[in-house]
Formats: structure tokens, C-alpha cells, sequence
């Protein structure tokens, strides 16, 4: 995070989205399982920087004393973002 503090919260997200886009294609495109596992902590590095900038542009958004609520929204996205979400479904 300190390689981004100067820049445009705009072009963090952008940053962490072609992290995360990178990951997912090495995932699908590196064969082994130690390939598979370098893939997710390269999308473990994007996602992190992605809910750090959400959170912030959260509360930046947010009306006074409506913060609280903007980054509840926020956490209540990332289990999507880590694909939590779809996990109970096949079972």
C-alpha cells in the first residue's frame, strides 16, 4: 500500500483490478499446483489493495455520520470478491 499512497484512488482500482486479472489468467493458464499457488497470492495482493481503496472511497462518498454504514456495504462485498459466496452452493 505504500507504493500507491500517491496515487489517484481511480488508478489504484485499476492497478488492483489488472492484479486481479492477472492472477485469475495465470491460474487458468500456468499448469502445476505450485503455479496455482504464487496465482493466488497474486490475487490475495489485488484483492487486498482493492478493499483497502473501497473501503477508503467509501467514506469519502458517505454522508457525515453515514461512514459506518458505507463500509459495512464494503465488507458485505468482499466475501463475493473472494468467491466465498459461491462455496455453499455445490455442496
Amino acid at each position: 500500500m505504500v507504493a500507491t499512497a500517491k496515487m489517484n484512488q481511480r488508478k489504484q482500482l485499476l492497478l488492483a483490478l489488472a492484479i486481479i486479472l492477472l492472477g485469475i489468467v495465470s491460474t487458468l493458464a500456468l499448469p502445476g499446483f505450485g503455479f496455482l499457488m504464487a496465482s493466488r497470492v497474486v490475487l490475495r495482493g489485488g484483492t487486498g489493495v482493492y478493499v483497502v481503496t473501497a473501503y477508503c472511497i467509501a467514506v469519502k462518498l458517505a454522508l457525515s455520520g453515514r461512514q459506518a454504514g458505507a463500509m459495512s456495504n464494503v465488507a458485505r462485498a468482499i466475501p463475493a470478491l473472494k468467491g466465498e459466496a459461491s462455496i455453499p452452493l455445490g455442496e
